[in-house]
């Protein structure tokens, strides 16, 4: 089922939930005292509640899962991993199955976005304006680099001060 289609299910699921839900209030405000027609009430808002929140979900599952959304939050675990990530990164950090992962990295790719890059025989996609602006800590004397989010300001191989640099390729 396309995205579009699946947005047009859930929408008509939503609005069937709140005819129910109106309908269920109305027999409960209505019920001149008898048991049944509280029942039903009950048992129509019960079932409204069910629908409503299995249509909201559906439909924030088909919305963070269209192309366009893959490849912005793509984008964003690029960025935050340095301009480079695998299929297998993308499915683990956004959920979304390998082949989508796969589709939305090659897309990017077509788009110049993002090239290929074999590093360790595992294949990354490096997005070079992101990996342009990538800063490590690196000592002044060793030269060890370290991720900016680790605490500190001394090398802890052999104790230099660490600069803020460009990260090396």
């Amino acid at each position: 089922m396309g995205n579009r289609t699946a947005m047009v299910a859930g929408g008509c699921v939503l609005g069937v939930a709140i005819v129910l839900l109106l309908f269920g209030l109305i027999f409960l405000l209505g019920n001149q005292g008898k048991a049944s027609i509280v029942l039903t009430g009950l048992i129509m808002i019960a079932v409204a509640i069910a629908a409503g929140v299995f249509a909201v979900r559906k439909m924030g599952q088909v919305a963070t899962t269209s192309p366009d959304a893959v490849d912005e939050r793509i984008l964003n675990l690029a960025t935050l991993s340095g301009g480079d990530v695998t299929a297998a990164e993308v499915t683990g950090a956004l959920g979304v199955p390998i082949a989508d992962a796969q589709a939305a990295l090659e897309r990017l790719v077509s788009k110049g976005m993002a090239e290929h890059r074999a590093r360790d025989g595992d294949l990354y996609y490096t997005f070079a304006g992101i990996a342009a602006v990538r800063k490590v800590k690196r000592c002044a004397y060793c030269g060890t680099e370290y991720p900016l989010r680790e605490p500190g300001h001394k090398c802890s191989s052999c104790g230099g001060m660490l600069e803020i640099v460009d990260a090396k390729e």
